[in-house]
């Protein structure tokens, strides 16, 4: 969309609040922590663009999403079903 900008942002494990990724500092454990709390008792490095990929999935949430899509897909077929047998 015209106009629209994205930022990249993650919740501050202290106050709970969305914060630019250029804003927050990491402590030794790798939770992020913004300026405006008062940041980590023992400061990391500085956040960057490479530490705010996405974690690998465990089997339980694979398995969940499996669960839940199949769910989804039964839901939808039997209404489905139901207006082409209308017909």
């Amino acid at each position: 969309m015209h106009g629209w900008e994205t930022l990249d942002t993650a919740r501050c494990a202290r106050c709970r609040v969305y914060t630019e990724t250029s804003d927050l500092t990491l402590d030794g454990d790798g939770h992020p922590y913004c300026g405006s709390c008062g940041g980590p008792s023992a400061p990391g490095p500085r956040a960057s663009a490479d530490e705010w990929t996405a974690r690998a999935r465990s089997p339980l949430e694979q398995r969940a999403r499996v669960v839940v899509g199949a769910m989804l897909l039964v839901t939808l077929a039997f209404p489905l079903a139901a207006c082409v047998s209308q017909l």
